[in-house]
């Protein structure tokens, strides 16, 4: 009986840049849990298995383009699509039995860069092939841009090397950053807002808000430098600037924005709104369990973010 082997990917949230991450501009994020955990194993004959567990989709995946019955989502179109499509590119000896179990996906974008580079390991480790983290990457990247798929290095770095992950658009370059200095908070929010509908209209229309995704990205280059320096003082201003700007877009309830500001007046060094989490997301000293426990006093839920 084959091994199951279990490889895993790390999803990530933006800290800067934001929404100009999938637009073409610079970008910072962090990993955080739950990670993309896949469980593969050989299986005798050709025919290959996949199983998302989360939307509880059983498909075989065979030569020919693989066929579904029922409406699903882009994101699970997306994950068989890649599975496929990598599957045919490696046209292995023998099938593959993938099982995806259930997991929080945080967004289409963070959790498609996590299941390929997972499923990348999987393929591999099966086929007894060792890479570089650096050949991962490049061949993440050139998957993806064969088929066109739209993506960004510092998410996809991000979901290889965890951490937090800048990547220049301008200067093609990457760098995964160590933070040991600050604590980051989320304040969830209980109700859904219409920013999905509003990302998709700048989505469609980057070209009328470009002068606002460009401070955008500058923020995400300005914030690399403040990291890079231990400055939070300055890295938190770089947070609240961003919030600005979300603001001006249209993206922040009024909700958020208050608080927003209270977590500023509790001693946070920053706050801005997180679309993949729907929080508000606090950037703390080493005074954050101070902040934690005075914003809990005000019967406010303060979640720990799950980095790794």
């Amino acid at each position: 009986m084959s091994k199951t082997i279990q490889t895993k990917a790390f999803q990530s949230i933006p800290l800067l840049g934001d929404i100009a991450i999938d637009l073409g501009y610079d970008a910072m994020v962090i990993a955080v849990k739950p990670e993309i955990i896949l469980d593969c194993k050989k299986v005798t004959g050709k025919t290959s298995f996949l199983h998302l567990q989360s939307v509880n989709l059983h498909l075989e995946l065979t030569q020919s383009t693989p066929v579904i019955q029922s409406q699903i989502s882009a994101l699970s179109s997306q994950l068989i699509d890649i599975t496929h499509n990598l599957l045919l590119q490696h046209n292995l000896p023998y099938g593959l039995d993938i099982t995806m179990p259930e997991c929080n996906l945080l967004n289409n974008s963070s959790a498609a860069m996590a299941y390929l580079v997972a499923l990348y390991k999987s393929i591999t480790d099966t086929n007894k092939t060792k890479l570089s983290k650096d050949e991962l990457l490049q061949l993440c990247h050139n998957f993806l841009l064969d088929r066109k798929i739209e993506h960004n290095l510092a998410t996809l770095t991000a979901a290889i090397n965890g951490g937090i992950v800048y990547f220049s658009k301008q200067s093609n370059h990457i760098e995964t950053l160590n933070f040991n200095d600050f604590i980051i908070y989320y304040l969830p929010q209980t109700k859904e807002t219409a920013v999905k509908k509003v990302y998709k209209h700048i989505k469609t229309s980057k070209e009328k808000y470009k002068d606002n995704l460009v401070q955008l990205g500058k923020l995400a280059t300005l914030g690399v430098v403040a990291l890079n320096k231990k400055d939070y003082l300055k890295f938190g201003e770089y947070i609240n600037r961003t919030q600005k700007l979300l603001t001006d877009f249209g993206l922040v309830s009024e909700t958020v924005h208050k608080l927003c500001i209270q977590a500023m007046l509790a001693g946070a060094l920053g706050a801005k709104y997180c679309l993949d989490l729907n929080a508000a997301l606090l950037i703390c000293d080493q005074k954050g369990v101070e902040i934690k426990s005075a914003l809990m006093k005000l019967d406010l839920q303060v979640q720990d973010l799950p980095s790794v």
